[in-house]
């Protein structure tokens, strides 16, 4: 059977000149923004329109102003410090020229994926993004995707399953072969559940819980409800994705009446 060829899901080319470009538009538009601003103020004072419609306007006028100098000010950082970079990611790993440095991976030698991006998004335009989705692979080094390669929202879509099947059966094995796995300093996976902070939950008496960026670790009371005993921030957790999947195939072994399997 001939190998199928690996299927591309997200590139991104950064090169000196684009961050320069976005620098000079983001100072445009900053501009411009100040330039509302003091348009709504002279209106605001011959009293041309209602006052709170006006001051509203002002009010946005300020927070356009700031993100859009934010912007400029990044954009012009990472023109004078980084190297022209392409990135080529696909389902069976990827490819990362920087400079006249390549690497090549392929998604077994992934040792942990951490989602760490943030940012403020006007529809699909992002208007600023911080923070990274960070690659660790098994020999040491480490990949980090910010905002300077695009939309970090469609590069989490594109590899965040492909992460979490390769971690998520890593980690078994290693319960499997009763060693324990460290996702932060304060939450480590056992053969028999978790242990987060000073709590060790057994397998059968677990719940996890993903919500509004934090993740809830929670104990099944004698009364059989379950209660939150610590919750972490989802972007200080490495393999988030894989945890999951690992925890509640494994939970649903353990809690067989609870799911009436």
């Amino acid at each position: 059977m001939v190998p199928s060829r690996p299927k591309l899901i997200w590139q991104a080319t950064v090169s000196r000149r684009l961050f320069f470009r976005r620098f000079a538009w983001s100072l445009l538009a900053a501009v411009a923004s100040i330039g509302a601003l003091a348009a709504l103020d002279e209106a605001l004072g011959r009293h041309l329109a209602d006052r709170n419609l006006l001051k509203a306007g002002e009010i946005l006028a300020i927070v356009a102003t700031i993100l859009f100098a934010l912007r400029a000010l990044i954009n012009l950082l990472n023109g004078l410090r980084r190297k022209n970079e392409t990135l080529r990611f696909f389902d069976k790993g990827f490819s990362w020229t920087r400079g006249d440095q390549e690497y090549r991976y392929s998604w077994t030698k992934l040792q942990s994926f951490r989602e760490g991006a943030h940012g403020i998004y006007l529809g699909s335009r992002p208007l600023l993004q911080w923070g990274a989705y960070t690659l660790k692979m098994r020999d040491g080094r480490a990949f980090r995707v910010t905002g300077a390669y695009g939309d970090l929202r469609r590069f989490g879509r594109a590899v965040r399953r492909l992460a979490a099947d390769v971690t998520g059966v890593w980690m078994g094995r290693a319960l499997r072969e009763g060693h324990g796995v460290g996702l932060n300093r304060n939450l480590t996976l056992y053969p028999d559940g978790v242990k987060a902070g000073k709590h060790e939950v057994h397998w059968s008496e677990l719940e996890t819980r993903l919500k509004n960026g934090r993740l809830a670790i929670m104990r099944k009371t004698d009364r059989g409800k379950f209660k939150t005993v610590k919750t972490f921030r989802a972007d200080t957790i490495d393999n988030m994705g894989g945890f999951l999947e690992l925890a509640h195939g494994t939970i649903r072994n353990w809690q067989r009446e609870r799911f009436g399997t």
